[in-house]
């Protein structure tokens, strides 16, 4: 398997070459070049079709394509993700929301190239009413071993509330509530994912207001301040998607 990886990411000349032949076996292609291409004609085509029938025959592949192993391929994969996101209907994106963001989050939000085509990726399955879902696998990706994961998944949070208000969230806030608080209190909390719970407790303040401040009651009295002062600035609340 770690020769194959390796081969994936290094292909000899004749891997390197872009293959013909029909679609479904191009996206299978060992060639990533010739995957990519597949990749960016498959949107194409669910994209322009009347009906979500491309997108439904090519739902069940679009995990693998969303952790492709070369990056430029596993971008235009993520990128079909959305594709379909847009196209099927709510019964049937709920069908793969699951393991498809969950892939995403795991083997993408690291990554500096395909970090914000995997968060739009989020944003746009929240706009197929998906928003519990999306929000349950973010939720997972916050306690990533990786921070850079973390810290794109708690970004990606911040992102949904700020893009939908409260109602990306789900029946409650309260899980996304404990996450900004934990993550405060943390003394293992890195400093870039501590300022990105910070900015996801303001926004988080800008819907729920004086309720939720006690949530923050046990924080230093400096984090406190800091939380107050930002808090004071914010301005009034206002979904940017919806």
């Amino acid at each position: 398997q770690r020769q194959g990886r390796m081969e994936d990411e290094g292909p000899p000349p004749a891997e390197a070459q872009v293959q013909d032949g029909p679609l479904a076996s191009r996206i299978e292609s060992k060639a990533w070049k010739t995957r990519m291409e597949a990749y960016v004609e498959l949107t194409q085509l669910v994209e322009a079709a009347e009906d979500a029938e491309v997108a439904q025959e090519y739902a069940g592949k679009l995990v693998k394509m969303v952790v492709d192993t070369n990056l430029n391929a596993q971008q235009k994969g993520i990128e079909v993700a959305s594709a379909c996101a847009r196209k099927m209907n709510v019964d049937a994106v709920a069908g793969w929301v699951h393991s498809v963001m969950a892939k995403t989050v795991d083997k993408a939000f690291g990554q500096v190239k395909c970090k914000g085509t995997a968060q739009e990726l989020a944003m746009l399955l929240i706009e197929a009413e998906q928003g519990e879902m999306v929000i349950e696998e973010l939720l997972k990706g916050c306690s990533h071993k990786q921070p850079k994961v973390v810290h794109a998944a708690v970004e990606c949070v911040r992102m949904a509330v700020q893009g939908f208000g409260l109602k990306a969230l789900g029946p409650t806030p309260k899980p996304v509530v404990k996450l900004s608080v934990a993550l405060l209190e943390a003394s293992a909390t890195t400093a870039p994912v501590r300022a990105e719970a910070k900015l996801l407790a303001v926004e988080l303040h800008r819907y729920m207001g004086a309720a939720l401040r006690p949530s923050y009651d046990n924080l230093r009295p400096a984090q406190q301040k800091d939380l107050d002062d930002a808090f004071a600035e914010a301005p009034k609340a206002k979904p940017t998607r919806s």
